[in-house]
């Protein structure tokens, strides 16, 4: 799973890159690397939202875990924060490295901060039928949800900074903004004044889609992301977007927390017959029976039916951040384990050695020993998944196995080498 790296970063390892699959969020925004977002998609209410209509310009601030201060605006220092707070247009929201915090916009969208986060709502204001919303974040993580939007009534949820506007289409993402100096531990800031000095320094930022569509423009550079993409912005400048398999994605701490709370609140878009998208972000991993049927055997001696065979997927990133998918496959030789690559739902690998095989004549005499080399491939896709937790974990897989024998030893032909391709189906 070459170049998903930086996976790792963003969520918590990718705790915070990846690869949780549906909300807005006030997402954040460093004083060199920050957005501008646009929000429009659907997404049902949290129990007890408010319904949008009369004019309201405050967000109500609920302290999830304690460690969560404010800095109204207009006031030199930070505060603590207390459940029911209101937040205006120019409040502060930080967390420290126990608190964890919830800010619920008058239309029913919610920002989450996790811990070590500082968060400042720059606009908030709503009336009957039109919202403007913008908030930064300086460093930390945000999950964003937010309640459907209309560009033709002039409303929006925006983030601006350092040249970067994004502008999202769809309903869940989140955003990491780093530490000004790599390594060093997150500090409370106390003051209006340290506050100010944090978000000049903020510098990098990543935004991960977990549904929807997002468009990020940074400097003359234009970012179309997709669900299960990511980009990093850095100093202004923006990355292409990476593309996170739903078993890297599907890790991230913060992402699986957020997706939960929104499952249970009631607002996740994890329910009923997923879409052929949804399959798409279908988690595989664990142990899968599968039957391999032949349905073509050019060349191979003595093959029909079907075999049983016990499939294993696993996603992880390791140390140095490098991500990958790979599949520990029961063979005839016992087991083998290769990396597969991701692509729009498919998965496929490549095991380019399944041991060899002697070479045996009609009547069972062997005319080669070891004279044939046997390597497959392999591809398939999710093809039936359930809600689990707010996100899709897939119940069912089919694709192909493709086998090849290539002769090494002995005189020409004096082997049967050929293909044999195999229908995959699995189910759990």
């Amino acid at each position: 799973m070459g170049g998903q790296g930086r996976v790792g970063h963003t969520m918590d390892r990718m705790g915070s890159k990846r690869r949780s699959r549906r909300s807005l969020a006030v997402v954040a925004a460093a004083t060199m690397a920050v957005a501008s977002l646009s929000a429009i998609g659907a997404v049902g209410a949290p129990a007890g939202a408010a319904v949008l209509g009369a004019a309201s310009n405050t967000g109500t601030l609920t302290v999830e875990a304690p460690g969560v201060t404010v800095l109204k605006k207009g006031t030199p220092k930070f505060a603590k924060a207390k459940t029911a707070q209101k937040l205006k247009t120019g409040d502060t929201v930080q967390t420290d490295s126990t608190g964890f915090a919830e800010i619920l916009f008058p239309d029913g969208s919610v920002t989450r901060l996790d811990s070590n986060t500082v968060f400042t709502l720059e606009e908030l204001a709503t009336s009957a039928g039109k919202r403007q919303i913008q908030g930064s974040v300086s460093t930390g993580q945000t999950w964003n949800r937010v309640q459907k939007l209309s560009e033709s009534e002039g409303s929006s949820f925006e983030q601006k900074g350092g040249g970067a506007t994004a502008a999202v289409l769809g309903t869940a993402f989140v955003t990491k903004c780093d530490l000004p100096a790599g390594g060093v531990a997150f500090k409370v800031v106390k003051t209006q004044k340290a506050l100010r000095k944090l978000q000049k320094a903020t510098k990098n930022c990543n935004f991960t889609l977990i549904d929807g569509k997002l468009k990020l423009t940074a400097l003359d550079k234009v970012v179309n992301i997709n669900r299960g993409q990511q980009v990093a912005v850095a100093a202004g400048q923006a990355g292409d977007a990476e593309v996170f398999p739903p078993d890297i994605l599907f890790t991230d701490k913060w992402i699986l927390r957020n997706l939960g709370a929104d499952a249970a609140a009631g607002i996740s878009e994890a329910s009923g017959q997923p879409s052929a998208d949804d399959l798409k972000q279908a988690r595989i991993e664990g142990s899968w029976p599968v039957t391999l049927t032949v349905t073509d055997s050019g060349g191979f001696r003595d093959l029909s039916g079907s075999k049983n065979r016990t499939y294993s997927f696993a996603g992880s990133c390791g140390t140095g951040g490098a991500c990958a998918v790979t599949l520990t496959q029961e063979t005839a030789n016992g087991t083998k384990v290769i990396p597969l690559t991701y692509a729009d739902g498919v998965y496929t690998g490549q095991d380019p050695d399944l041991a060899t095989q002697n070479c045996v004549l009609d009547n069972g005499t062997v005319s080669v020993v070891n004279g044939l080399k046997n390597s497959s491939t392999i591809s398939f896709t999710p093809s039936a998944a359930v809600a689990d937790g707010g996100l899709w974990r897939a119940t069912g897989l089919t694709g192909t196995v493709t086998e090849t024998a290539t002769q090494v030893a002995g005189a020409a032909n004096q082997c049967q080498a050929g293909t044999a391709t195999f229908a995959l189906v699995a189910s759990r």
